[in-house]
């Protein structure tokens, strides 16, 4: 953390004290991640920091790999009868008509059409028998952006430009899109009619027992079944029935203000969405919905 109070996401605590025992210490007591990994026994899909989908293959059908000795070095390596190749980056087109990434050029409208920033997890459902299928959507995370990686003359967070603060924005949600092999290797289908960008713009449906209760009621949305998008997408799943299920983590960044004198407070306060204090991004600045002095349900979407 810098002495000017300009907070860098790597500063972000792994444990917040509060009232709760924080899940990851309740799913340790249970299991361990590498017993977790173990049982799944494969990883079809890999991905990077700032946004790059890696995809692996095996060249037979065993589960089995050759370990690789451990090592920091520039090089990637691959496991013996795998190889990789870079299907998606951040900020590549996904759709036919959107335009190539020019980093001195960057726009929210741009950035709306191209790949996200910053993979978390990932999803392949297959088109077709999942078997033999050779094409199929690929669902990832875009957790959070760092501005200084993101853009020219690595700006402060706290010092972006509204232009710069909305393709930020626009670089979060969850991209879908659908890929295909030919000849061992995968590649985007620009055209297809199921690319999608889910940003925090994306206006979306409460369901369940919290659709239209009175403290999702803002004046985004005056019935409590609307909700303004999604960001801080972290872990995620696929369904038995072919959906998927994405989940938002440190929500508590993204907001500005206090919400003190609401009956919000304690309740942020239980589980550190605190403001300004809890603040590594600065929506809020330019966008009142990141404002809780002035929306203070809105953390609650």
């Amino acid at each position: 953390m810098s002495k000017n109070n300009d907070i860098d996401l790597d500063d972000l605590p792994v444990e917040r004290e509060n009232l709760n025992t924080s899940f990851y210490r309740i799913l340790d007591r249970r299991i361990s991640r590498r017993a977790i990994i173990k049982s799944l026994g494969l990883l079809g899909v890999n991905f990077n920091y700032a946004g790059t989908v890696i995809a692996a293959e095996n060249t037979n059908s065993q589960h089995t790999f050759v370990e690789i000795p451990h090592g920091l070095d520039g090089e990637l390596h691959v496991a013996e009868n795998y190889s990789f190749q870079v299907l998606l980056k951040w900020g590549e087109p996904i759709f036919d008509n959107a335009p190539e990434f020019d980093a001195y050029q960057q726009s929210p409208l741009s950035q709306e059409k191209q790949f996200g920033f910053n993979n978390d997890f990932v999803a392949f459902l297959p088109l077709g028998d999942a078997n033999t299928s050779n094409n199929g959507l690929l669902v990832v995370n875009h957790e959070y952006v760092k501005s200084r990686m993101m853009h020219p003359g690595s700006p402060k967070a706290s010092a972006l430009t509204k232009k710069e603060m909305d393709t930020e924005i626009a670089a979060h949600g969850l991209s879908i899109v659908e890929i295909a092999k030919q000849d061992k290797n995968w590649s985007l289908q620009k055209k297809s009619k199921h690319n999608r960008r889910i940003t925090p713009h994306t206006v979306a449906r409460f369901s369940g027992p919290a659709r239209g209760h009175d403290r999702l009621k803002t004046s985004f949305s005056n019935d409590g079944v609307s909700c303004l998008g999604t960001f801080g997408n972290c872990a995620g799943g696929v369904t038995p029935w072919g959906t998927v299920l994405t989940a938002e983590e440190n929500v508590q960044t993204y907001f500005i203000g206090q919400a003190s004198n609401t009956d919000e407070y304690k309740n942020y306060n239980r589980f550190g969405l605190l403001g300004d204090k809890s603040a590594l991004s600065f929506w809020g600045k330019h966008h009142d919905h990141w404002n809780l002095n002035k929306h203070p349900k809105a953390g609650l979407h």
